[in-house]
């Protein structure tokens, strides 16, 4: 049946053949995909047509038991038949046989995705092409490969797990290991209860560890004591990365690269602490303990401590949020600190250093992004590398928002790493609801959706945690509903997971009950994909 306005009407004929699939075309009117064929009805309704598929040597591939029917992001049709696939384009039909032991006969579903690419899955596995070439596309070592019955390419939910100052977990420094595992056994199943597809764990707020390191201790927000690990042992990422697979979750591995000490933080510092092993990397500044992204020395070792991590364990990805130089300190009299980088910045110009003080600063984390992606490609392929910067670049940009600059304060150049192709997705934190007009959410999600050059996934984040607050549940589900609506953002991430565990104001119900309502596939990664 036909559902439309909440009339339902018959489909006659074509209804009366099992129906695989069905597509809405881009000009209206309805594709099905039948044993008896392929079908087509005009947006006003009224009879159906059967589509002929005819090829070079006269047959008709969609005569019978066509099994899919889709619409690719540029609005050519892709019927999936048993002798293949064929493309309606300009200038006609274009068909695509099995060969080069691709399984393309024996088609279960299709699906588009948002970069002009078509995801078929078959009962051998699934096949993805990209506009020129086939690609057998095999899935991570813990999910099947074969068998498959249905692809669908259509967005994705994560949430942030924030160890730092056990904002999310654990829920307190001193527990069991049973207690902490429980902990986070129920934040992954809240995830997956919401259908999402990513957590974002904390491992290393400040120089500190959330697993096994031979480079940094134990975080103290683990036992409340630095350096001293879990008892009984126990490797929390290492935990967390199995209880998320064997949940179909990814999890990606979030890190801070220069941040030292926390204000929060109440013990004293371990001794293999870097402000113990390396005093000279580390400046005060303010109520934190920094490591100055000006010092090459400080740069290798933080590459190296997330080296570490993508080598040693089986994450999905590397994350970074908006700290690279410190928010702004002020004095007691309200004017601002000035970061103490001057040793580091005067060797520089002493090497013969020409940048201003300020570009060189930016300098500094545009080559720490670029370098740190291309550690990431080079071990591991396939795991992603996202940031989430501050969520307005420059004030300005667009026209009629202000706020924080974060290009001449944090020194954040995000707009050069999203252009220049440094991440694979990019999470703005767009932390304002959509009525403020001088952060409005719309505008800056257009806006960064405008500058997405190296066509990566924009995944902003949302302020969830203001649910209870400034915000009704309402105002995040209309900025999901915003997000949807780009057709180039194609997913979220909530700040924070605690907020969707305790349900507040029922924002996790409204979430099942809404735009979480199906389970979805993580986005595709073409740039990523080296498989054959």
């Amino acid at each position: 049946e036909r559902v439309d306005g909440g009339r339902t009407t018959p489909l006659g004929w074509a209804g009366r053949h099992p129906v695989a699939q069905a597509a809405l075309a881009p000009e209206g009117g309805i594709h099905l995909a039948t044993q008896g064929g392929l079908f087509r009805q005009g947006p006003a309704g009224g009879a159906w047509e059967r589509i002929e598929v005819v090829d070079p040597a006269g047959r008709d591939w969609a005569s019978r038991d066509v099994r899919g029917v889709v619409f690719d992001s540029g609005g050519q049709l892709w019927v999936l038949c048993r002798a293949g696939a064929a493309c309606r384009t300009s200038a006609g039909w274009r068909f695509h046989e099995g060969r080069d032991g691709l399984p393309y006969n024996d088609f279960t579903w299709a699906a588009a995705g948002p970069g002009g690419e078509v995801w078929m899955s078959t009962h051998l596995g699934v096949i993805r092409f990209d506009g020129r070439e086939w690609h057998y596309r095999q899935g991570p070592r813990w999910l099947p490969s074969d068998d498959v019955r249905q692809v669908a390419v259509t967005g994705r939910g994560a949430a942030w797990v924030a160890t730092v100052n056990n904002i999310d977990w654990p829920s307190r420094p001193g527990l069991s290991t049973a207690q902490q595992q429980q902990e986070l056994i129920s934040l992954v199943d809240q995830a997956v209860a919401l259908k999402l597809n990513a957590v974002l764990f904390q491992v290393r707020p400040a120089c500190d560890a959330f697993y096994e390191s031979r480079l940094e201790p134990w975080s103290e927000y683990l036992s409340g004591t630095m350096g001293q690990p879990p008892q009984p042992y126990y490797d929390p990422l290492a935990f967390v990365i199995q209880e998320a697979h064997r949940r179909g979750l990814e999890l990606h591995a979030w890190f801070n690269p220069f941040r030292a000490r926390h204000h929060a933080t109440q013990g004293p510092l371990s001794s293999r602490h870097i402000a113990r092993t390396h005093p000279q990397w580390v400046k005060n500044y303010g109520r934190y303990l920094w490591l100055d992204p000006g010092e090459p020395a400080v740069h290798e070792y933080s590459l190296k401590v997330i080296m570490d991590v993508v080598q040693r364990y089986d994450i999905d990805g590397v994350h970074l949020d908006d700290y690279f130089y410190p928010y702004k300190e002020k004095d007691s009299r309200g004017h601002v600190v000035e970061f103490p980088d001057a040793p580091s910045y005067k060797r520089y110009q002493s090497q013969g250093g020409k940048l201003a003080r300020e570009d060189w600063r930016r300098d500094q984390v545009n080559s720490f992004i670029r370098r740190l992606y291309q550690a990431v490609k080079a071990e591991k392929a396939w795991v992603k590398l996202g940031i989430s910067p501050f969520g307005i670049w420059r004030p300005g940009n667009p026209k009629g928002i202000d706020g924080l600059d974060s290009f001449n304060e944090l020194y954040a150049d995000s707009r050069k790493w999203w252009n220049s192709g440094w991440v694979d997705y990019l999470a703005p934190q767009l932390y304002w609801a959509i009525d403020e007009k001088e952060h409005s959410f719309p505008l800056l999600l257009k806006w960064w959706a405008e500058q997405n050059l190296q066509h990566r996934h924009l995944w902003p984040g949302l302020n969830s945690a203001a649910v209870g607050g400034k915000y009704q549940t309402d105002e995040i589900l209309r900025q999901i509903q915003a997000v949807r609506a780009t057709g180039t953002a194609d997913g979220e991430i909530h700040w924070s997971a605690k907020v969707l565990l305790q349900n507040r104001q029922g924002l996790g119900d409204k979430l099942a009950s809404g735009p979480y309502s199906q389970r979805v596939l993580v986005p595709s990664f073409p740039w990523l994909d080296r498989v054959p």
